[in-house]
């Protein structure tokens, strides 16, 4: 299964507004007169996803203000994008030497060790920025991800608790919390009696059906896991009732190549069914929330997203065959590199969708090419319509209605 890329890793380095947009195309190699118009043209150019250029402008910026951290910030911001994480790390690296109190620098820095499997950098970075930032839900949330790396639990459901109070409103924190709890309890049911009292009172219970484990939560199921082979799966009747939740990972990388998932579902976990054979399907009206990376890797041609669907995670749909996508109305935030990787030349979308950095770019970051179609829907006011492009290597796109 290819590596998902979390959005939290990379909120930090987005600095420009898209009104800044009518700046980009200044050329790969700007000559700019003052630090101020570099730095905008470089986030211009990183919103309009031409990152070459965004580069130049910001290496231009330091030329004229050496010390410069928001141009060192926004360099990085630039590398992390296009795939080179050691240009990342150097940039910041300067940018904390400069501005050792710069919680975000430390966040970001934070997730570009953990992108080269520098786990234990990672960590004291998101740490010294909570230090830092006590109020930061962001580096809570990324150093709850390096705790579950680790299997420990306790601190993980800490960390995600603390980025749920700063960010009450979340849904996917708040499954990201309850996924963290079922997987302390799945941990729970393989050790001994010993082991199991320090299991706190809010655990659910474990229970098995056939290859389904389910946690048993007072408002519901969460599917948090799968021991059977590929192929067809078909949930158990009459185990999924309103407000179940199909928990992290619990469907990941089992080689699967076509599921039904049941109306009664509301949240689909992060990497929920990452890393099978699934070809198509079907998200039902029940659900909620897709979440981070929950269908990546697979080799969708097609999907069909209910009506009740608010907001789609980070890499949700990435790395897929996909040529085009419907959104229902009801959705109003894509997340990274949502769709990203796919062949897409129709997206029919409604009116203000919160999009976020690379949801529909081509390639992925390290190979990738933007596809336009983010500044586009934003130069038309973000209507609701389809907008199509002649084929994948195209970037200019028209909207119908």
């Amino acid at each position: 299964m290819k590596k998902f890329i979390p959005k939290a890793l990379f909120t930090a380095l987005a600095f420009a507004s898209m009104a800044a947009l009518s700046l980009a195309g200044c050329g790969t190699v700007p000559r700019h007169q003052t630090v101020e118009a570099a730095l905008v043209s470089g986030h211009a150019n990183i919103n309009s996803g031409d990152f070459q250029a965004a580069i130049a402008d910001f290496t231009e910026a330091l030329r004229l203000d050496p010390a410069n951290v928001d141009a060192l910030i926004g360099r990085s911001g630039a590398h992390i994008r296009s795939g080179d994480f050691q240009a990342t790390i150097v940039d910041l690296t300067k940018a904390i030497r400069l501005d050792p109190n710069n919680a975000q620098a430390f966040n970001s820095r934070g997730g570009a060790h953990g992108l080269i499997g520098d786990h234990d950098s990672a960590l004291a970075d998101f740490t010294e920025a909570i230090r830092l930032d006590p109020n930061f839900a962001t580096a809570f949330h990324n150093r709850g991800f390096e705790y579950i790396r680790r299997q420990d639990w306790d601190r993980a459901i800490a960390d995600f608790e603390a980025a749920l109070r700063l960010d009450p409103n979340s849904a996917f924190r708040r499954a990201q919390l309850e996924d963290a709890i079922a997987r302390r309890a799945a941990a729970a049911a393989t050790t001994t009696p010993a082991q199991q009292t320090n299991i706190q009172a809010q655990d659910p219970q474990i229970q098995t059906m056939g290859n389904f484990q389910f946690a048993d939560y007072d408002d519901g199921w969460r599917m948090i896991g799968y021991t059977g082979p590929g192929g067809a799966v078909n949930f158990p009747a009459g185990l999924v009732t309103a407000q179940s939740a199909i928990a992290a990972s619990g469907f990941a990388a089992r080689g699967i190549t076509s599921v039904t998932i049941p109306v009664g579902v509301v949240v689909i976990g992060v990497a929920a069914f990452a890393g099978n054979q699934l070809s198509s399907v079907t998200i039902p009206n029940s659900v909620r929330a897709i979440g981070e990376a929950a269908f990546e890797s697979n080799r969708l041609t097609s999907v069909t997203i209910g009506n009740d669907v608010g907001a789609i995670g980070d890499r949700a749909f990435a790395n897929n065959q996909l040529t085009s996508v419907t959104l229902p109305n009801s959705v109003r935030n894509l997340g990274f590199a949502s769709f990203a990787g796919n062949q897409i030349t129709s997206i029919t979308i409604g009116a203000g969708v919160d999009i976020d950095q690379l949801a529909f770019i081509d390639g992925v970051p390290g190979n990738a090419r933007d596809s336009g179609f983010e500044a586009f829907y934003n130069a038309q006011g973000r209507q609701a319509g389809t907008y199509t492009r002649p084929n994948a290597n195209s970037t200019t796109w028209t909207r119908s209605n």
